[in-house]
């Protein structure tokens, strides 16, 4: 049998995929991730003790030094396009993350009425002001109009559960930082990367010009039709679809595992693997139906860890964490080595003053503002410091590289922009971190006499 022979296109393709594979050395990628993670995981608390670095940003400036503009020992842009192999692999580790983060929230807690306040509060007025405060500094200082600007804004609105883990939990922050301030924002980062689905998918709409019965957002009038199908596709299903789906698999899972237990079939491997399978199986299947991935693993994480002994729960939470650390820092290796430089440089003083306004006036100012005017909207933080803390540390991380890369085809500036706040981000908070936190327990004990900052009954 004789076989055409390839056309011109299908022979640049096999090339295209040739060239990738041979820029792609396993063995090493496998050498430089495996000896990353073993290094910090190894050194970790003589790393923070010495230093007050965190492990992601410890695993940016590993990426940054090996990279193209370091040693030059590999170049993940030679991989082929950045978002294709980004998204995937941003989108997986925030879903380990926020399952993580569920399973450290106990019932209790969630479900009082002041965190309950407080959470509303957080991811209510609190988002639309980041994603206001945010579109306004990528629209005066990066001169972008209208729904990119409020594209960029969305994108980088949520409070990354990956970075914030890294800061309110272990035996650091739990000795210094009070249950109440921990769990507000580990449940505020846990839910808000899925609930900024609609933020994102709304600036997406207006900036392809769905919403204006003409072009853009100078159209003749309002596109009654476009609201409605964002309304539907992107709130109700993407956002609230997830939340149910999340809800019912991981109720689901926990009366398997009940079960299961009762009839003394599940051994200790199989109890330590459940969580990392049910991550896996809510996520795909998330896929499939085409709602948020990182609401719907969250809500099964709740649901499952709702369900579940408290003993087995922080058992579990503990193993969730070794697993997100084993993606996180992988993760934010390959970023440092493929950050877009040129991107960066062309910006000029623009990039570095939009770093630094969208680390001051993202989130700071606003939680200041509801505690000092509307201290019942914020219970859970009801101290000056609580609200200083809780402000600062609103980590922009894995869900704005997720939105970037999912949406860098409407806006080819998305990605070296959100790149660019959260190596920011990374730099800022994880440098911070530990002293800020040391500073939080000393001006507790200074206001509250010589009294524990973590007590057992806030600690959940």
């Amino acid at each position: 049998m004789i076989f055409p022979a390839p056309t011109a296109a299908e022979s640049a393709a096999e090339a295209d995929v040739e060239s990738i594979a041979a820029a792609f050395d396993l063995d090493l990628v496998l050498l430089l991730g495996g000896a990353t993670v073993l290094g910090i995981a190894a050194f970790h608390r003589c790393i923070t003790r010495t230093t007050g670095l965190s492990g992601p940003l410890l695993a940016l400036l590993i990426g940054v030094a090996l990279g193209p503009i370091g040693l030059g020992w590999f170049d993940p842009t030679a991989w082929g396009e950045l978002a294709a192999w980004m998204e995937p692999a941003a989108l997986l580790t925030l879903a380990i993350g926020v399952t993580g983060v569920a399973l450290r929230l106990p019932r209790k807690c969630v479900l009082r009425r002041s965190h309950l306040m407080t959470i509303g509060t957080l991811l209510g007025p609190g988002m639309l002001a980041m994603w206001a405060a945010s579109t306004l500094c990528a629209w005066l200082i990066l001169g972008f109009d209208g729904w990119a600007a409020a594209l960029i804004g969305a994108a980088v609105v949520p409070t990354d559960p990956v970075l914030a883990s890294a800061i309110v939990s272990g035996d650091f922050a739990t000795k210094h930082l009070p249950g109440r301030l921990r769990h507000a924002i580990s449940a505020e980062s846990g839910s808000n990367d899925g609930l900024a689905v609609p933020l994102v998918a709304l600036a997406a709409a207006g900036l392809a010009g769905s919403l204006a019965a003409g072009s853009g957002m100078a159209g003749s009038g309002m596109n009654w039709g476009g609201w409605g199908d964002w309304f539907l596709s992107a709130v109700l299903w993407e956002a609230g679809g997830a939340a149910v789906m999340g809800a019912v698999c991981g109720g689901a899972a926990a009366i398997m595992l009940n079960w299961s237990e009762k009839a003394d079939d599940v051994d200790e491997t199989g109890l330590l693997a459940f969580a990392l399978a049910l991550t896996l199986a809510v996520l795909g299947a998330a896929g499939l139906l085409e709602v948020s991935g990182s609401l719907a693993t969250f809500c099964a994480g709740l649901a499952l860890a709702w369900n579940l002994p408290g003993e087995e729960r922080e058992e579990e939470g503990e193993i969730q964490d070794a697993v997100n650390e084993f993606f996180l820092l992988p993760l934010f290796g390959l970023l440092g080595a493929a950050l877009p430089w040129e991107a960066w440089v062309e910006l000029g003083w623009r990039g570095p003053a939009f770093a630094a306004a969208l680390l001051l006036l993202r989130r700071p100012p606003w939680l200041w503002l509801l505690g000092r005017f509307l201290p019942s909207s914020l219970p859970d933080l009801e101290e000056p410091r609580d609200r200083l803390f809780a402000g600062w540390f609103g980590p922009i991380g894995a869900a704005a590289l997720y939105y970037a890369a999912v949406y860098h085809d409407e806006l080819s500036a998305l990605w070296p922009t959100v790149t660019l706040a959260v190596t920011a981000s990374v730099l800022a908070h994880g440098a911070t971190a530990a002293p800020f936190t040391r500073r939080y327990a000393a001006a507790a004990r200074a206001a509250d006499g010589d009294a524990p900052v973590a007590t057992p009954d806030d600690m959940g």
